[in-house]
């Protein structure tokens, strides 16, 4: 009994780890794609998980929002942040704080 009850933690821990490395990759392609779109450059080449938590997507099923973090620069001189939401495996949020930092400036895209 208490072997089955290991296994089953082992398989869904291995499961989140690895849907977790998909959704990074996600993650990161969205937001090089939307700097290269504006013509800035995504730095480090990689984004970062900030939040994980649950939620509903449009069929009303139960799957996992994860929020990513990432840097990029217009000159090469300053970091600006910007974030990008995946529900489940897919894009539904982006946002860029765009180097001049006014509030019109901010960039939001939507999938």
């Amino acid at each position: 009994m208490l072997e089955g009850l290991f296994i089953c933690t082992c398989i869904a821990v291995t499961w989140l780890w690895l849907d977790g490395i998909q959704c990074k990759d996600i993650a990161r392609a969205a937001g090089k794609r939307a700097c290269d779109d504006l013509q800035l450059q995504l730095l480090d080449d990689t984004v970062a998980n900030i939040k994980t938590r649950l939620s509903r997507n449009q069929q009303g099923s139960i799957t996992l929002l994860r929020y990513y973090r990432f840097e990029f620069t217009q000159t090469g001189e300053h970091r600006y942040k910007g974030t990008v939401q995946l529900l489940g495996h897919r894009i539904k949020h982006i946002h860029l704080d765009t180097p001049d930092d006014t509030e019109s400036s901010r960039q939001t895209f939507l999938q």
